[in-house]
């Protein structure tokens, strides 16, 4: 009985295809939806997967179940050995053979279109068709729980030929080797982005991280920008997703290595999230690595922020992702001091006011965690702070009531830690400005805490 009724949900599944999209399986309809390299650049191809998709829609709720039992990853022999790399890259020897489920396609014809977090849209698809991607994924998949989104994900990605960056390649192939490399890049991303991918057992989770790692690391090493934006995407959901990942093992040293040498002329899209990854990531390796893996970190992105000035798409990831790691690092900041603060002091100036004010608040944080160094930099910071203080007048008054609190905060910290060279400083100062007198009355009404 059990039987007969598959077959017969099976049929009408059919049928219903058939009748509307003559003859076109499910299966059929979820390749159709996903671009190849020429469709990525025609203007016809939304019209054509629309149709597709509301196929797909439509028969979402009788999916073919995924097979990820039959994909699981296959010992080698330099595993056998006890000499396995950290990411082992996958060859059609090391991943059992089987054909692709109703499931497994489905996830990728929804990855091609779906929105991501930030509600970006890919350029071969619209509006409605993201929309419609996201009914098919909440029917399809999210209906019958996170096991279902894992084992489709398995399949999809645990394959040989499962979608990837492909090598670059130059000549009369390049144009289309990229924009093949972008769409697999993006539906990545896209299924990193899914919460029920990491809901379920810790073992669950390794095995996504495992079957996601190579693809991740190979999108952020790839020449093209929106490539390499989409593998940043990608490490920074996965690093922040999988909560019952082990990162201090092999790939979180490995995925921190990748998103500090993403970092070296990073585009405006890349760099967010590459550094949010090498932030995160760096104190939980540095837990068994040691605290060299704090100064690279710390190396590497205040010597490529430097380069960017002040421009605002820079200076906020950084003022967001620092303090964290400045408070896993404690100490450990206060041999960038020389670099970091005068970088914070420039984004002081910005006439971005969240940056304004973020800066000046990290500079507290600094301060706080690097305090047995404040002596030596007290008097190149002062007049940075003054001039910052007495521009505020000309910010909103919220902004300006903001940044002259965190600039009155950072003043007293720097007393605190400086005490009499640092009161020197000021009190020797006669090119105060007439907006920023309040600082001085600030200073002087302030305990004395040191001789």
């Amino acid at each position: 009985v059990r039987f007969s009724g598959q077959i017969f949900r099976t049929g009408l599944r059919t049928a219903r295809v058939i009748g509307a999209h003559r003859a076109m399986t499910l299966a059929d309809a979820a390749r159709a939806c996903v671009p190849t390299p020429a469709d990525a650049s025609s203007d016809d191809f939304a019209s054509a997967a629309f149709d597709r998709l509301r196929a797909l829609r439509d028969g979402a709720r009788d999916l073919e179940p995924a097979r990820a039992s039959a994909i699981r990853r296959m010992p080698t022999n330099r595993e056998a050995s006890g000499s396995a790399r950290l990411v082992e890259e996958i060859s059609s020897d090391d991943v059992a053979p089987t054909s692709e489920s109703e499931s497994a396609l489905a996830l990728l014809a929804c990855a091609a279109h779906g929105a991501l977090g930030d509600g970006d849209v890919p350029r071969w698809s619209n509006a409605r068709l993201s929309a419609l991607a996201a009914e098919t994924y909440d029917d399809g998949f999210k209906a019958r729980g996170p096991d279902a989104v894992i084992d489709s994900f398995l399949e999809a990605y645990g394959r040989a030929d499962a979608p990837a960056a492909p090598a670059a390649s130059f000549g009369a192939n390049a144009e289309s080797d990229v924009r093949a490399a972008e769409i697999a890049a993006r539906q990545l991303s896209w299924c990193l982005e899914r919460d029920e991918l990491y809901l379920g057992s810790p073992s669950r989770t390794r095995e996504v991280v495992a079957v996601a790692m190579p693809r991740v690391l190979r999108a952020l090493d790839y020449p093209s920008e929106g490539v390499r934006t989409s593998g940043a995407m990608s490490a920074r959901a996965l690093s922040r997703r999988a909560t019952g990942f082990d990162w201090r093992a092999g790939p979180g040293a490995v995925l921190l290595d990748a998103c500090r040498s993403a970092l070296i002329g990073a585009s405006a899209e890349v760099w967010p999230h590459a550094l949010d990854v090498a932030c995160a990531l760096t104190g939980v390796v540095a837990r068994d690595a040691g605290i060299e893996e704090y100064r690279k970190t710390f190396s590497r992105a205040i010597d490529c922020a430097r380069l960017r000035g002040t421009e605002t798409a820079y200076a906020a990831p950084l003022l967001a992702s620092f303090p964290n790691l400045i408070r896993d690092a404690k100490a450990c900041v206060a041999v960038h001091l020389d670099r970091l603060l005068p970088l914070l002091c420039a984004y002081m100036q910005s006439h971005k006011d969240d940056v304004a004010v973020g800066a000046a608040s990290l500079v507290a944080l600094v301060v706080e965690n690097a305090w047995p160094r404040a002596r030596a930099h007290c008097e190149s910071m002062w007049p940075h702070v003054k001039r910052a203080y007495a521009e505020a007048d000309g910010r909103s008054a919220v902004s300006c009531d903001k940044l002259r609190a965190e600039l009155e905060r950072v003043v007293e910290l720097v007393q605190l830690a400086a005490g009499g060279e640092f009161t020197r400083v000021w009190k020797s100062d006669e090119d105060v400005p007439a907006h920023a007198v309040g600082l001085v009355r600030f200073l002087a009404a302030l305990p004395a805490t040191r001789a």
